[in-house]
Parts: C-alpha cells; structure tokens; sequence
C-alpha cells in the first residue's frame, strides 16, 4: 500500500514539473503579433495633426510627423478610450471591456504612457517624449520613423482579429476629436 501511494507521488510530480517547465518556456512569449492597418481622425482639425504621417511598406510601419498644436495639462484636456474587436473582420465591431474613463490629460498619459513607450524609441524612432511623464505635454511637431506595434507590455491573451482603439480628447469638457486605430492581430505561426 505504502508502494502504490509512493508511485501516485512520483507520478503526481512529474506532471506537475512539466506544467511548470511548459509554464516556465512560455514566460515572455507572445503567440501573437500586431500589425496597424489604418488610422483617422475626426474632425480632421483637432489638437493632433496627423495628416502627414503615413504607414509605410509591407509591414505597415508608421512614418512621417504628427504636430500637436497646443500645449495639453491636466486644468482644461482630458482623454478618454475605448476599445473594440471584430474577430472575423466583417466590420461588426463589439465593445471591449479595456477603457479609460474621461481622466485628465496628464494623469492619463502618466498612467499608460508605459504601456505605449515599447512601440518607439525616443531619439530613433520619434523625437516625441515617450520615455519619461511630463505636463503639460509641449505642442511641438515630432518625427514618426518606422514605428509598429509590440506585443511586449500586452496582454498573454487578446482576441484575435481586428482591434480599434478610439481615444478622444476634450478641452473644457468640449470635444476636440477622436483618433481611431484599427490593428490585426493574428498568430506567429499564422500567415
């Protein structure tokens, strides 16, 4: 009797150590990759200009420059998103639980800002200030040189498909403009 419990230990540890090395190789792996489709903005005049910036080649890269036109602060801009999924890709596009409240403009970029950082490198990428919290945040034009999206710093799980972030700003509680990504994302081993 002593032996059979013995072996149902044995056998018990094994399992349990290879869940923990196949847990243990997947740390850090993201099955999946991001590749942005389009962008827009509406209306076309708002606080970000972003009619000379272009994705580029067959990966997509953003390039170009974007002006922001006047100086943002935590007293009168405030930001707020939300995303969506479409996992087939006929356009019907569904709410996602990740939103952002209407939080004021500092608090929010402060807040997710390193989320966001991983995607372009301050000084190569963009002259932009991804890479520390400021407020308010400079009005300025700032150069985008083939930046795409990664998957570092998101979440192990996301739906598969397509992906559309609406952020919106508002300045004194006034609608200044939403700005609207759409993103595949599809697995690795995918084509």
């Amino acid at each position: 009797m002593v032996k059979l419990s013995l072996s149902k230990m044995f056998r018990s540890s094994w399992h349990f150590l290879f869940l923990l090395i196949g847990e243990a190789l997947c740390l850090g792996i993201k099955p999946y990759e991001l590749k942005i489709l389009s962008y827009s903005v509406w209306p076309e005049n708002s606080v970000w200009d972003i009619s000379k910036a272009r994705l580029t080649g067959r990966d997509r890269l953003l390039n170009g420059t974007v002006t922001l036109r006047e100086d943002m602060d935590n007293g009168h801009y405030i930001f707020s998103f939300e995303s969506f999924s479409d996992p087939v890709g006929d356009g019907n596009f569904k709410l996602l639980p990740f939103q952002i409240p209407r939080t004021p403009m500092c608090d929010a970029y402060k807040k997710y800002r390193p989320l966001f950082a991983k995607h372009a490198e301050y000084g190569k990428q963009t002259d932009f200030p991804v890479h520390q919290d400021i407020c308010p945040i400079p009005k300025g034009t700032y150069y985008l040189k083939n930046i795409e999206l990664s998957a570092e710093n998101w979440p192990a799980i996301l739906p598969r498909g397509f992906l559309r972030g609406n952020g919106s700003f508002y300045r004194n509680n006034e609608h200044l403009g939403t700005y609207s990504v759409t993103v595949l994302v599809k697995d690795i081993n995918s084509q």
